[in-house]
């Protein structure tokens, strides 16, 4: 997906990642819930809480639907930007 129809649907692939790590339903996404997302995968505990610091905008210890987005249009514009030779687009 590229253009317009790439950037209306990344909140709604934001909404489908915070459902499947939602694990209490508090409609955010804590460490907790990362923790048990990646029980296993060899990410450490201080991984976890160094990604949910990085992308919690409100210091709650918890990522919401919009810090959420805002991560993918983030890592949106670096993989374009990497793509077209290191050129912003």
């Amino acid at each position: 997906m590229h253009g317009a129809g790439a950037l209306r649907s990344r909140p709604n692939i934001a909404r489908e990642i915070l459902k499947l790590l939602d694990f209490d339903g508090s409609g955010t996404v804590k460490t907790s819930d990362l923790h048990k997302a990646f029980m296993g995968t060899g990410l450490s505990e201080a991984d976890v809480n160094d990604f949910i610091r990085r992308h919690d905008k409100g210091n709650k210890g918890e990522i919401n639907l919009e810090e959420l987005t805002a991560m993918l249009n983030n890592v949106h514009r670096k993989t374009s930007s990497v793509s077209m030779g290191g050129r912003s687009i």
